[in-house]
């Protein structure tokens, strides 16, 4: 449609100026109320994903700037709202995760008392959160109101086994000579009700993959992905990084 302008102000253009079928089209979209003349179009679109969603409205936008004046047209509907929801959703939840980490190491730290317990389970913590959304980048599963939480509840059920374990490790390493000898006498102790926590987690979130509705099934897959790479984290991950640090030592050569 290249003469919308004129239509805007008063009449159609000149027969010839512009194909019958636009013509027709630019009729069926003039609205003419209290001596006000708007063209409203009211389009339908499939569902996509927010980046495609992105691209639609940004070429929308060029094609009203480039034949309408500035002010003149407004995008509106459920699909422009939908995705500055959607946006606003995935900051909030960045800005929430980034506290939530924040508080969950102070908190690890204020009841170990320790720096090396807060750096003994921070990578066990964030590696769930950056395999999962590894997958979702590699399955092409994108970020929605439902799969954007995925990251929280990775962190908050499995900072749960991180504190078992360290409290565990803490309790072990003065009665052991060797660092593996500790990690065997921690995972004994902790590890099979980790582990059984996490296999009953991860098989209720596995009932949300049977859905119809596309959010809630990843949301319930990759959930359950999350809680078994959480447990994989905390009994491999976390024993080397108490290691390394020589978590506990502090307490075994304490007099």
């Amino acid at each position: 449609i290249e003469h919308p302008g004129r239509w805007l102000a008063a009449a159609p253009p000149p027969t010839g100026e512009v194909p019958p079928a636009a013509v027709a089209i630019l009729a069926s979209l003039r609205h003419a109320e209290d001596g006000r003349v708007a063209l409203r179009a009211s389009l339908s679109v499939t569902a996509m994903d927010s980046g495609r969603s992105d691209d639609l409205l940004a070429a929308i936008e060029r094609s009203a700037g480039a034949h309408l004046p500035s002010g003149a047209w407004t995008l509106t509907g459920v699909v422009p709202l939908l995705n500055q929801a959607q946006a606003d959703l995935v900051r909030t939840q960045i800005r929430s995760l980034a506290a939530a980490t924040l508080t969950v190491l102070a908190m690890i730290g204020l009841l170990f008392w320790s720096w090396k317990a807060v750096l003994a389970a921070l990578p066990a913590n964030l590696l769930p959160v950056a395999l999962t959304f590894a997958v979702m980048a590699l399955g092409g599963i994108a970020i929605d109101p439902a799969t954007v939480m995925i990251a929280a509840v990775a962190m908050g059920l499995g900072v749960d086994d991180s504190i078992h374990f360290i409290n565990a490790w803490r309790r072990q390493r003065p009665g052991s000579d060797e660092a593996a000898v500790c990690a065997r006498r921690t995972l004994a102790h902790v590890g099979g009700p980790a582990l059984s926590t996490s296999l009953v987690a991860a098989a209720g979130f596995l009932v949300l993959s049977a859905s119809e509705f596309r959010p809630v099934a990843w949301f319930g897959l990759l959930s359950a992905i999350t809680m078994i790479t959480a447990w994989l984290a905390d009994v491999v991950v976390t024993p080397a990084m108490a290691a390394i640090l020589r978590l506990g030592e502090e307490v075994r050569h304490r007099p």
